[in-house]
């Protein structure tokens, strides 16, 4: 069979029976067209013979679309939708326009991850350009059913009915924040049973899917014990680290947060013996998708594709130690 070429379409057929099968009238579709009616009758047939078989019944009373045309008809709708779309695109930045898409994210969740997700959408889809949009720490989710952001990358919950979530761009193990000189700073590793006798931060206001609640904000330990609330209620990670650094409440969070906090010197993080892992992606409101962000989640799959092995930096080092040698800060890894 010989290769087709862009020289096999005619787009003007297809426009052509695109009105057709939406007014069923050869007269209307002519008008819209800007076309004689002679013209709309010749292009239609001619389209019928390239596909060799007809896409409407015309009668001195009606016209109808066929089985086929019926087919033909609701497949070529989509397809030049997407296909005007694209020229809309190129138009647009051929002109310097490009679109833009918000990217919202938290103090815990921005990082390399999301920068190299940024970059290599920005790079493979031109045409796009990303806003970075910071949201509340304890209230992400409401950006999304506001509009305020289009994409939200944060550390994935369960799929609801209200959110999509995409593919996994990276993983981070959980560690322990407490200030330094907090009687479980000197351990190797700590239990979330502790948090029961410690307690966590006040969180004011926390609203967003329960899944990821239970773990960046829990309750409860794994045993089921109650965890209480310490302090006064915080808005901020700033809050949160004052918080931590004046008093025994003790807090779950993420690596990169480890590492982001570590040169105050005021705080420690300490391995996990249960080892929880937070998976980042990007988040979406299920009854929002448009084309950038479809575009987004592809790049994000191809990102998730290729990540093998453990997070950059996911070493058992110990990065920094008391006078007496003891281990203040793990990487996820026992000295």
């Amino acid at each position: 069979m010989a290769e087709r070429t862009p020289a096999d379409l005619n787009l003007q057929q297809l426009r052509v029976f695109l009105v057709l099968g939406q007014e069923l009238h050869f007269g209307r579709a002519a008008d819209r067209l800007l076309l004689t009616q002679p013209y709309v009758s010749r292009t239609l047939s001619a389209l019928e013979r390239r596909i060799g078989g007809r896409l409407l019944d015309r009668t001195s009373r009606r016209v109808t679309l066929t089985p086929l045309g019926k087919s033909f008809h609701a497949e070529l709708t989509r397809t030049y939708d997407e296909l005007a779309r694209a020229v809309d695109r190129a138009r647009d930045f051929a002109a310097g326009l490009r679109e833009t898409l918000v990217v919202g994210c938290t103090t815990t969740s921005a990082g390399p991850a999301l920068t190299s997700l940024i970059n290599d959408f920005e790079t493979c889809r031109p045409q796009y350009r990303v806003r970075v949009h910071e949201v509340p720490l304890n209230r992400p989710y409401q950006t999304l059913q506001s509009g305020t952001v289009d994409v939200l990358v944060s550390w994935l919950p369960e799929e609801t009915a209200e959110f999509a979530c995409g593919p996994v761009i990276e993983e981070q193990p959980m560690v322990l924040a407490m200030r330094n000189g907090h009687p479980l700073g000197r351990r190797k590793t700590v239990s979330l049973e502790e948090l029961a006798t410690y307690g966590i931060p006040d969180m004011a206001d926390v609203s967003g899917p329960s899944s990821i609640e239970h773990i960046l904000w829990p309750s409860k330990t794994p045993g089921g014990r109650p965890i209480p609330r310490v302090g006064p209620p915080c808005r901020s990670m700033s809050e949160i680290v004052d918080s931590l650094a004046r008093s025994d409440a003790v807090k779950p969070t993420a690596l990169s947060v480890a590492r982001a906090y570590d040169h105050r010197g005021d705080l420690v993080f300490v391995r996990l013996d249960e080892e929880p892992m937070l998976r980042l992606g990007p988040v979406w409101s299920a009854g929002h998708v448009n084309d950038a962000i479809t575009a987004l989640i592809e790049v994000a799959a191809r990102i998730a594709e290729q990540r093998k092995g453990p997070s950059p930096g996911s070493s058992a080092e110990p990065v920094r130690q008391n006078g007496e040698g003891a281990v203040l800060f793990y990487l996820f890894g026992r000295p």
